[in-house]
Parts: C-alpha cells; structure tokens; sequence
C-alpha cells in the first residue's frame, strides 16, 4: 500500500495557513451563484456534473484534460448529482436542465474550489516541509510565504481549473524524491511513492510530466545498480498500471489515441505564441522574465536569484537545486517546444524557484544588524508580491461583469438582447430580458447558457434581426485581446471581426450605451490573467431602444 498523505501534513506554523487561506478566500465567491464558470479552461462545474468523466472511457471520445481530478470531482459531488436528479424526476423537468440550474452549478463549484483551496494550501504545506528538510523550519516557514506571494498561486487556487492540483502532485512527488536523498536505506517504498505522485500529477495536466523529467532520471540513477533494479521496475509496472487504467487508454484506446493527437497538434500548435524559430524562443524568454511583476515581484525575483547563486556554488546546498532542476526541466520541455509564456505556464516554476528567497535572511551571517538586514529585504520583497497577489485579488472582487449585470437589470421588460462571446465571458443575465446569441458556429457545440437561445447566422445581419441591444462579451470587447498581435490561438473569424469593428464605430446603427472596465486605485491596478480577468463588457444599443442610466 502507498501512503501518499505524509503524517507531517500541516504541522507548520498556524499563521502561515491563515495567511495562504486569507489569500485564496478573499474573491473566492467570484462570479457565483452562476450556472457557468468565470474562469477560462475550468473542468468545473459543467464537466463535473455533466457526466463528463464518461468520454475519457467511451470508445472513440476523449475530454481536453485526463481524468483523475475530473474524476475526483465528479466523485466528491455524486451526493448532488443524486439529490438533483431526483429532484428532476419528481418535479418532471429534464435533467440536464435541472443541473444547468444555478443553484445546482453553483453548488459543484463550490466543491471544485473548496478542493482547490485545500490544494493550494497543501502546495504551501509541501514547500514548507521541503525546505525545513534542507534548511531549518524558519527557512521553511518562509518558502512557504514566498508560494503565498505567487500571483497564478493565488488565482489557481480558488477556481476549478487543473493547474494548481497538478503542482500539488509534483510538489508531492519532488519531496519523496528529496527524502530518498536524504534516507537512502527506504530507496524501494520512497521510489514507489515518487513515482505514484508524479503518475497522480501527469493524470492532472500532461505538460507537468517536464517537471518531473529530470528530478526522477536523478532518482532512478543516483541509486545503486541505476535502472538495473528489480524494485524499480516494479514500481514503473505498478504507475504503467495506474496510468492505463485511469487515462482510458485500457478500455478506450482510440480515444487516448484521438486526445494524444489533440495534445500535440491543435492543442499546442494552433496556441503557440511566437515564431518556432531561435529568435521566437528569444522573444519567448524575454516575455518570461518581463512578466516577473505580473508573476510574483522584481525584489522577490531578486532575491531568489541570491539565494538559487549561493546553492550553486556552496557544496551543502547542492540538494537545495532540486527545485531548481524541476522548474528548468519543465521550461525547456515545454515553454520552449509549446512557445507558450502565460501565467499558467509559469506557475511551476514560479512556486519551485519563489522560495530561494528564503534563503537570503540566513546568510546574513555574524552581526545581529546582518540579520535584520537579511530580514528586511526578504519582507520588503514579500510585501511587493503580497501587493501584487492584493491586486488580482481585488481585480476579482471588482469584475467588470458586476457592473455589466447592474446595467442590464435596468433595461426593459422583454428586451430583445443579442450577445457575442463564449459562455465563461459573459456577466450574469437577468431573467427578464428576450436573449440571443447569433454565431457562426454551429449552436449545438456551444457551452449553452440557461435562458439563451441559440442561433446560427452571420452576426453582422443586425439590420435583419434588429435586437434592442447587442452585449460584447470581454474576449471580445476588449480591444488587445481580439484585435493585438497578442491574442493566442486559433484566428477569429473574418466576418466576426468586421461585426465588432462595425459596432465599436457605429457602421451597424448602434451606439455604445454603457462599458464596464476594471478600475482600481493606487496602489492596486487590474491584473489581465488568462483572459478572463481585468477585460471589459460593452453594451450597444439600436437607435430606436429605450435609453437607460447606468
């Protein structure tokens, strides 16, 4: 039996929880009660509660992601699924109108980001547990501050994506790797243990497998006898085992097949971001370290590059590289061969390489002024991330979409309202409101929204359809992401394009009646994260509409 839950867990110092929990519980609520999430690229609640987990294991069919906290999800939520479903059959709805409900999707929210927030916490946790094994428990309390101040930390924590639960399991799997250097005689259990872990992580993100490349090939091979050890093999049997079982790739091969595909060709090749060239990887490392303010602080990047230089030239801190050799194992396997440079992508190594600033008060060696002095720059630096961290959380409490909802609550009874944009994009809609949403693609692929009617047309046709209002979502009202050379992924459509043009400077006979922004004062600012934080909503209205006030 592999124990994956260490009997240290959460025995670091208390104030160290409450800080990471205050962090991930300020914005928590964000976008909620809602039947959609706000949060791009979320498994949660939709996939959660759609039965979702069945495509993985159904022949032929594949979901983005692989299933084991899909799986974990939907299992933690089966008692709601439950109660709804009955609740359906006893009050003759469909069942999935029933689990499109608000309150139904709200609720498996709320699950997904309570599991979230023990994850991130438990990411705190494991970095404190790592570094008070290399270092002492005081440099261990303060890596664990230094995850706390990771801006993606802070946002991933608290929504239903797979980020920060896959780093859970690397940050897992990386310190069985660290005891088994440090208690070499338990070599078979720990090695079994490690690799478990990473076998949990890449069954929760593919890409984190870079991470773990480089940190395992040591294991295996700083060992006696390298890979040429029957234990070993064992273990690699039993994660083989783990892996087709829970990936489908034993009862659903031609899915698996069809998602490998997925993974590396339009997955990654339709998104990559630069030139696959060496200048596009130059560019490519250059936005990686311009983000740095956006990812944790310029102080605190500082401060761990000391703390990562003094590791590398100080023989007893040669196992203090571990992290190190992870966060770089995963760039060079994925940011440079994806040429992918977003937050997301940046969170690995933001959470392993934040904590060398730790470091810093304790080499300030000798005098007690040293010290304080040590001490001082580690605060400062920490407070700069904390700043940041307060930005995005305040970024999330002031959503633009709040302000968009207040303003289509004013509008008449049975307005006719045409909107454009992704489900995740959009503010809440008030019941009281005739809604639309005319694209080109086909409304049966849509993720639809409770209330909205789907149609398929050409959005330009507004003077065929003359709707009282048309609402832009924010992936589509806000300039630099649709219209920039910023903007990832496949190209919008032409005729889209030309429709946002056409509204924005009034060629379609509608003028803008009201745009929600995020606004922040001194010292905050608003934080753009994986599109969906910080954009903007813009809603047109026809000449002939009621006019309101804001």
């Amino acid at each position: 039996m592999v124990h994956m839950v260490p009997s240290s867990w959460f025995r670091g110092p208390r104030w160290l929880y409450l800080v990471a929990l205050t962090v991930l519980a300020v914005g928590a609520w964000w976008g909620l009660p809602h039947s959609e999430s706000w949060a791009s690229d979320s498994v949660s609640p939709r996939s959660t509660s759609l039965f979702a987990i069945a495509l993985p294991y159904w022949w032929g069919h594949f979901h983005t992601y692989p299933p084991l906290h899909l799986l974990l999800l939907t299992v933690l939520g089966l008692p709601l699924t439950l109660i709804v479903v009955v609740s359906a059959l006893l009050t003759h709805q469909t069942i999935e109108s029933a689990l499109l409900h608000p309150a139904s999707m709200t609720a498996f929210e709320v699950v997904a980001r309570a599991v979230a927030i023990f994850m991130a916490v438990g990411i705190v946790d494991c970095t404190h547990r790592i570094w008070s094994r290399l270092e002492n428990a005081q440099v261990g309390a303060l890596a664990g501050l230094c995850v706390v101040g990771v801006v993606p930390w802070a946002y991933y924590g608290k929504v239903g994506n797979v980020d920060v639960p896959s780093v859970f399991w690397v940050c897992l799997a990386l310190e069985q790797v660290l005891h088994l250097s440090f208690a070499p005689g338990d070599a078979p259990r720990t090695e079994r243990r490690a690799l478990v872990l990473a076998t949990m992580a890449v069954l929760t993100k593919d890409q984190v497998a870079g991470a773990l490349l480089v940190p395992i090939a040591w294991m295996v091979l700083a060992q006696p006898f390298g890979v040429f050890r029957v234990s070993l093999w064992k273990s690699v049997a039993l994660c083989f085992g783990l892996y087709i079982v829970i990936s489908g790739a034993l009862v659903n091969p031609a899915g698996w097949l069809a998602r490998m595909r997925f993974i590396f060709g339009p997955a990654s090749q339709d998104w990559a971001a630069y030139e696959r060239s060496l200048g596009g990887r130059i560019a490519m490392m250059r936005d990686i370290v311009n983000r740095i303010p956006e990812l944790t602080s310029w102080p605190s990047a500082a401060l761990a590059i000391v703390g990562i230089g003094t590791c590398m030239v100080n023989r007893r801190r040669r196992r203090h590289l571990l992290p190190l050799a992870s966060a770089v194992s995963f760039t060079a396997t994925f940011n440079v061969l994806a040429l992918r440079s977003e937050h997301r992508f940046l969170l690995v190594q933001t959470v392993l390489l934040a904590p060398y600033a730790a470091l810093v008060p304790s080499l300030a060696y000798g005098s007690n002024r040293a010290r304080v002095v040590g001490y001082a720059a580690f605060f400062v630096g920490w407070l700069a991330s904390l700043r940041n961290v307060a930005c995005l959380d305040a970024t999330l409490v002031v959503d633009s979409r709040y302000g968009a909802e207040h303003f289509l609550a004013t509008l008449p009874e049975h307005a006719r309202v045409e909107i454009l944009g992704g489900a995740k994009f959009f503010p809440r809609f008030p019941r009281h409101l005739q809604l639309a949403r005319v694209g080109l693609d086909a409304p049966q692929t849509r993720s639809g929204i409770p209330g909205v009617r789907e149609e398929l047309g050409d959005p330009r046709m507004l003077d065929v359809r003359r709707p009282d209002y048309v609402v832009l979502s924010a992936e589509f009202a806000t300039p630099e992401f649709l219209f920039s050379t910023e903007h990832r992924g496949p190209p919008v459509d032409s005729r889209t394009v030309e429709f946002v043009h056409g509204l924005e400077d009034g060629r379609l006979g509608y003028a803008l009646a009201y745009r929600s922004a995020c606004s922040l004062s001194w010292p905050l600012r608003c934080i753009r994260l994986h599109s969906c934080t910080g954009g903007s909503i813009a809603i047109f209205k026809s000449s002939g509409a009621t006019a309101v006030s804001p």
